[in-house]
């Protein structure tokens, strides 16, 4: 899920200057229609992320105890124990 938000973010890059210069065109209401098309991905790509962070559940935090290993570990030293 990670690496989906990431590329999805990485897919609507927008330089620093970029964003300052659409910001000020918005501001003063001289923006084209790229300008609208280009905030409009923007705002897009920040709500599909958005919408994968909701539908998120994070792992159980009620793991089963690992038993196995231990009585592997018991097993091995019974068998030690029958070989002396």
């Amino acid at each position: 899920m990670r690496q989906r938000l990431i590329k999805r973010l990485e897919e609507v890059h927008l330089s620093r200057e970029e964003a300052q210069g659409l910001v000020e065109r918005m501001k003063s209401g001289t923006f084209s229609e790229a300008d609208r098309l280009r905030v409009l991905e923007v705002l897009e790509a920040e709500q599909e992320v958005l919408e994968l962070l909701e539908a998120w559940q994070p792992p159980s935090a009620h793991t089963t105890p690992r038993k196995a290993k231990r009585k592997r570990q018991m097993v091995k030293v019974s068998r030690r124990r029958n070989r002396r």
